[in-house]
């Protein structure tokens, strides 16, 4: 294929754009880092000739800042297979147990649409349906941003909930089941 033609495809050429941009931050960060690091050991070193004590509490506490820095970069690093930087479609099924189950599965739905938002994630709810009395019967959600399908791909499985029901004029313990299943946006 003719590199003209290649890049003239519009979804091949969001792609590699995506993908570069991701290896660039992650470059740039750590370039960042260094540069960082040089400068506080200057920094320390003249402080202790100094002995200059709130000058080496700011190193200490940029220090700290860089550690975080190089915690989110070894995260993404992590994060390194094929598939863990697509954006993800999340299905949600109420399993056995009628509203109690339709119940937790709306608080599954609730939960990952919080965790998209506090990361700033961009959501869809493609269908949902709605339980009888509460919660939902299914629902399915594109989630979109950087590494989404990464960190959601474990979600995948059979989730558990035992409580005492509300729904349940006898107070009793029940046990709620729904499925979570997660997909790359191919």
């Amino acid at each position: 294929m003719l590199e003209k033609d290649f890049w003239q495809d519009k979804l091949k050429s969001q792609k590699i754009i995506k993908e570069k941009k991701l290896f660039e931050d992650l470059v740039v960060s750590l370039d960042y880092s260094i540069n960082q690091l040089k400068d506080l050991n200057d920094l320390y070193e003249l402080a202790i000739d100094e002995n200059n004590i709130d000058i080496q509490k700011e190193v200490s506490q940029n220090i700290i800042n860089l550690k975080s820095i190089a915690k989110k970069n070894e995260i993404k690093c992590f994060l390194s297979s094929e598939a863990d930087p697509l954006d993800s479609y999340v299905e949600i099924h109420a399993g056995a147990g009628g509203t109690e189950s339709q119940d937790w599965a709306d608080m599954l739905r609730k939960m990952y649409l919080k965790w998209s938002d506090n990361r700033n994630y961009k959501y869809q709810i493609v269908s949902e349906h709605k339980g009888d009395e509460a919660g939902i019967k299914s629902t399915t959600i594109k989630i979109e941003g950087d590494y989404v399908f990464g960190w959601l791909k474990k979600e995948s499985g059979i989730h558990r909930l035992v409580r005492i029901s509300p729904f349940d004029s006898g107070a009793r313990r029940h046990t709620s089941f729904a499925s979570v299943w997660v997909y790359p946006v191919i």
